[in-house]
């Protein structure tokens, strides 16, 4: 019975709505996947026989989708993305710092090395 449900019912639906274009083949490959993952779910837990009705509860987030995993990773990744980019400008702006600095000591210098020179030729 539950079975018949599963084939026809569910799979029919996400098979009818992917030929009229309401889910994309991505979308209907997850609902498929997510019926097998609760079909097995359901007769791993189910007590059949004796009809006791006592199903295992579903823990929030036991059920990982494949979209979730990916969508996950992508944001780790923005996050890893976005902290290297922190580092890399915070080292080009101490690069620069460095360069400005030098860059000062040096028209410094060679102020100075001018004047020398002036007082130089006078005499």
């Amino acid at each position: 019975m539950l079975r018949d449900l599963v084939l026809h019912d569910i799979l029919g639906s996400i098979k009818a709505n992917l030929e009229v274009g309401n889910i994309t083949e991505a979308d209907a490959e997850e609902l498929k996947e997510l019926t097998l993952q609760l079909y097995q779910h359901i007769y791993q837990h189910y007590d059949v026989l004796g009809g006791s009705g006592d199903m295992k509860q579903l823990l929030e987030g036991a059920l990982e989708l494949s979209g979730d995993k990916y969508r996950n990773e992508i944001s780790e990744l923005k996050e890893k993305l976005a902290a290297s980019e922190a580092r890399a400008e915070a080292e080009k702006a101490k690069a620069e710092a460095e360069v400005e600095k030098a860059k000062a000591e040096a028209e410094a210098e060679l102020h100075k090395l001018r004047k020398e020179l002036e007082e130089l030729k006078k005499k």
